[in-house]
């Protein structure tokens, strides 16, 4: 686990037991960490360099980011499968080369004021955190083969070793074998488990441990302070979302704030932010 990293779980575990920390970097006392998912997505166009640039100036801890690779094996950072959501492009990003991407528009969608935003590669997207953020890299990787679930782990870790922020970076993923193979090729990546199996008795953090993780990502609906408290217990960051839909924002938060989670991930950075302000949790 990089040294960044670990200093940072080190403080949400014991921020998560005696609910008082200064953390190791920004302006103020925390005791909750604030993700940015896909970047300020709620108010700019998802996993954009503009989304990244805003939820930074937002005092995101955190940027969430989602990694694909294009035909020719280009790192690009994409959430969906496909082009057509998010892009005036249409197919599989798995079957477009990395041309053709670099030339799409990613902000029209979201907004005509936004047109010309391009969808980043990974090392673009990673020199823009450098220094600034923490970056959560997840791994799309679900639904490949093994074959491709290995190119897509490797050339991951070539671009943050390229770039040299093995200390500024965790992975994550719902696709456990991609997170294992990634701690067998890097030893010093930190990595989490995305576990959104809401019906499932099963103890994924236990799955965890196993591979030497450092994270458990849940869905905000397996929330239980005695989760939580056991996952701080194995020495475990618990991060979970809230926040995006504005009729229900400040109940979902205060769910995240009652259980004693580590770190809130969010489409709304600035605003969750004020939210914890309020209580005097965070400072903006």
């Amino acid at each position: 686990m990089s040294m960044a990293w670990a200093i940072l779980l080190s403080l949400v575990i014991v921020a998560a037991l005696s609910r008082q920390v200064t953390a190791a970097y920004g302006d103020g006392e925390r005791i909750f960490y604030l993700q940015a998912h896909r970047g300020y997505s709620g108010r700019f166009p998802e996993n954009t360099l503009l989304a990244y640039k805003e939820a930074v100036a937002a005092k995101a801890d955190v940027i969430e980011l989602d990694v694909r690779l294009s035909a020719d094996g280009v790192a690009f950072v994409m959430h969906d499968e496909n082009l057509e959501r998010t892009t005036n492009g249409r197919g599989p990003i798995a079957a477009t080369a990395a041309a053709q991407i670099k030339e799409l528009d990613a902000g029209s969608w979201f907004d005509p004021r936004f047109a010309g935003e391009r969808v980043p590669t990974l090392a673009e997207a990673l020199e823009f955190c450098r220094g600034q953020v923490r970056v959560n890299i997840e791994l799309k990787t679900r639904r490949l083969d093994d074959a491709m679930m290995r190119r897509t782990v490797e050339e991951t870790a070539r671009v943050i070793d390229q770039c040299d922020m093995w200390d500024q970076v965790l992975l994550s993923s719902f696709h456990f074998p991609a997170l294992a193979y990634a701690g067998a090729i890097r030893p010093q990546a930190t990595t989490a488990l995305l576990d959104w199996d809401v019906e499932r008795t099963v103890d994924r953090q236990l799955d965890v441990l196993k591979i030497g993780g450092k994270g458990w990502f849940i869905h905000p609906k397996m929330v239980t302070s005695e989760k939580v408290a056991l996952a701080h217990e194995r020495g475990l960051m618990v991060t979970c979302g809230a926040g995006n839909n504005p009729a229900g924002r400040e109940e979902s938060v205060q769910l995240l704030i009652d259980a004693g989670v580590d770190v809130i991930s969010t489409n709304f950075p600035y605003e969750v932010a004020a939210i914890l302000e309020r209580q005097g949790l965070r400072r903006l």
